[in-house]
């Protein structure tokens, strides 16, 4: 059995989120929703940052 999980706002929080269950569990299936087509503000332009944050 495949398990899903939905994520509304990709911002830091839904981003971070959705990083740190793949990183769990990379069979999941992880469905990140916004109402913009694409990820905006802090997702995008500090990704770099929160990675390596998290490899710190």
């Amino acid at each position: 059995m495949s398990r899903a999980v939905a994520i509304v706002g990709s911002g830091p929080s839904g981003c971070y989120l959705a990083q740190a269950l793949l990183k769990a569990a990379p069979a999941l299936r992880v469905d990140l929703i916004d109402r913009l087509p694409v990820p905006y503000g802090w997702c995008v332009m500090e990704w770099q940052l929160i990675i390596r944050a998290r490899r710190a």
